[in-house]
């Protein structure tokens, strides 16, 4: 099992406190099938150079993009390559640059540090997509693949986007694009029309004990993992929220208040007491992550049911919320209210016909 190692890894914006990052995670779990036809594409030179790996979130999309990587990088010649399956042995030297961000043929792309604020901004911008730019500007070393890994995709804003697009239209020979994406329906249709989607399923219960195990989560007082299990949805991000972080009374608190029939707004305003007040940062990022997460789900879910307006006003909320979540942080807002808002308007969504 990795060691988290705070000194070697750069914090980011979806980082959990005590858990490995997917760039130290190493091989993923319960993804045999997606990873055998990475392996394969790349053993008969038949790999894109643009792909997407999508699924729900939390489910090893990046753990898979950043072994594949390794993947990649100790094997610079097709022709060499084996079909070792997603768990090998990695040179320590590799693991730590790629783990650093210090491998000269990685790149990963991902939210910013916001200075003022101090903390993540809510999207990725054409600053951070221009580097991809000066990186392919070098070659190889080796003469392997330069690799760019952009995670998650749709935190791109427009521009950063547009600017994406440019250099996917004409991209240097030997070059990958792993784009992660939880929801690639809010992705400019013309990304995704450059590259090839991959879908990656829920993790099965058994797949995910495996990982939380590695991960040592420790399951519920009352040793109900089925419960946990479905409430995740076979997301380990979700299950480890949950069971580490305090989610799993601030979800039930939450999906009761969405559920209802009508907008309860006493006992929004008590869970907005409980999560916004003074002193109650991780319990916010909790009611946040929650939200994001559910949204996320939620557009993915409709538009897989072929209602795509309402996974539409859905992504568009997406967005509004993640702003709304940056400006409370940058401006110091009222917590409660901005609680009290997104029950509010995630149930008018939620029950609107």
């Amino acid at each position: 099992m990795a060691v988290l190692d705070e000194d070697l890894v750069r914090p980011a914006h979806d980082d959990l406190e005590g858990i490995v990052p997917p760039q130290m995670s190493g091989a993923p779990v319960g993804h045999d099938a997606p990873w055998s036809q990475l392996e394969s594409g790349y053993q008969i030179d038949r790999l894109p150079q643009g792909l997407i790996l999508t699924g729900p979130s939390g489910i090893g999309k990046a753990t898979l993009a950043f072994q594949f990587a390794r993947y990649l990088l100790m094997h610079p010649s097709q022709a060499e390559a084996p079909t070792s399956g997603p768990d090998f042995a990695v040179p320590e030297n590799l693991y730590r640059q790629v783990a650093s961000g210090a491998h000269p043929d990685l790149l990963h792309i991902r939210r910013p540090f916001n200075t003022k604020s101090k903390t993540f901004r809510t999207r990725i911008t054409a600053e951070e997509v221009r580097a991809i730019g000066r990186f392919l500007g070098h070659t190889s070393g080796d003469g392997g693949y330069r690799i760019v890994i952009v995670d998650p995709a749709e935190d791109m804003n427009t521009h950063a986007a547009n600017a994406l697009l440019k250099v996917l239209e004409e991209p240097p020979k030997n070059t990958l694009f792993l784009l992660i994406s939880h929801a690639p329906g809010r992705l400019l249709p013309t990304i995704r029309s450059r590259c090839q989607m991959l879908r990656l399923s829920s993790l099965r219960s058994g797949d995910m004990q495996v990982v939380l195990d590695r991960l040592d989560v420790a399951g519920p007082p009352d040793g109900d993992m089925g419960r946990i299990g479905a409430m995740a949805e076979g997301s380990v991000r979700r299950a480890i929220l949950l069971l580490a972080f305090g989610g799993l009374e601030i979800a039930e608190a939450v999906d009761g208040i969405l559920n209802g029939g009508s907008f309860d707004l006493q006992t929004a305003k008590a869970a907005a007491a409980s999560v916004g007040g003074r002193g109650s940062n991780d319990a916010f990022d909790q009611f946040n992550r929650h939200v994001d997460d559910r949204l996320t789900q939620m557009a993915r879910d409709q538009a897989v049911a072929g209602l795509g307006g309402r996974a539409n006003r859905l992504s568009l909320y997406h967005a509004e919320f993640n702003e709304a979540v940056e400006a409370v942080r940058t401006y110091n807002l009222d917590r409660r209210h901005h609680v009290v808002k997104t029950l509010r308007d995630l149930h008018e969504l939620l029950h609107r016909d």
